[in-house]
């Protein structure tokens, strides 16, 4: 959502937000993508011509992404909420990068899959799936629509998610799944997090192998299903200086969250989308 929707400035993404866009893409492999924003027409295609930067503009080709008008008055959470409860599927914030499949979570048939906002804390809004018709989802699209801006609207508390639940019709679903913090790692609540996501290895660039498929394992992170790094775009403390985690940064692999976003990156690389030696984020 941007301030001014006639503004071609308001409407730029850099290449973290491209970055988090495509890995789902990689590792998700959907039917369709959909960029919910009150931008104007005349903004969106200016970016589609390469106006608004280069990231903006191939986050734009993404394949099977479209570009769906919203309320320009909605906040963006609300507008997470009312598309999954019309087509069902997944929200995804831009600082929540996906790292592998979540299909075995759909099998599951669970009712609704989210994560928690810290350890015993409630669901988050950052990442949420669910399908067409969930009662959690549609309980939460009621909370929003009657308090658009009140406190503990943007979450789903606990009561949404028992009341939202027990609406579903049929036992085919299986409840609440919310991840734990090992399966989603964000450092949104916890500082150390970043840290331990961003720390370097000392001595330069690692150039080992270009292994396609870098096991989870060998990231320091071996459960991890999706990262979430508050204000990506931002410069980061690595353990030696500040840097933006642009392409040539991430294919040095000195950090936990490097390793991780490696396969998505080489793989931008070697189809041409991006330079190796791209140290610019915007």
């Amino acid at each position: 959502m941007v301030q001014d929707p006639a503004s071609r400035a308001d409407f730029a993404f850099c290449f973290t937000d491209f970055l988090a866009a495509y890995a789902a893409w990689h590792h998700w492999r959907p039917r369709a993508m959909y960029l919910h924003t009150n931008a104007g027409e005349a903004a969106v295609r200016d970016a589609r011509a390469g106006l608004s930067g280069r990231w903006t503009e191939r986050l734009l080709r993404i394949p099977g992404l479209a570009v769906v008008a919203a309320d320009a008055d909605a906040a963006a959470d609300r507008v997470a909420v009312e598309a999954v409860r019309a087509a069902g599927g997944i929200a995804l914030a831009f600082d929540v990068f996906a790292l592998q499949d979540v299909g075995g979570y759909r099998r599951g048939r669970h009712e609704f899959v989210s994560y928690r906002l810290g350890e015993g804390g409630a669901a988050g809004h950052d990442f949420f799936m669910a399908a067409r018709g969930s009662g959690v989802v549609e309980a939460w699209a009621e909370r929003l629509r009657r308090r658009p801006g009140g406190e503990g609207a943007s979450s789903p508390s606990e009561l949404i998610l028992r009341e939202g639940s027990a609406r579903t019709a049929g036992a085919a679903a299986q409840g609440v799944r919310l991840m734990d913090a090992d399966e989603f790692v964000s450092d949104k609540r916890d500082g150390s997090v970043t840290g331990r996501l961003l720390e370097t290895a000392r001595g330069g660039y690692w150039r080992g192998g270009r292994e396609r498929n870098y096991p989870l394992e060998r990231r320091g992170a071996p459960r991890a299903v999706l990262m979430q790094l508050d204000r990506p775009h931002e410069e980061k403390w690595t353990g030696e200086r500040w840097e933006f985690l642009t392409p040539r940064h991430l294919l040095g692999r000195r950090s936990v969250f490097a390793r991780a976003m490696y396969p998505v990156v080489r793989e931008l690389v070697d189809a041409g989308v991006v330079d190796a030696d791209e140290d610019e984020i915007r």
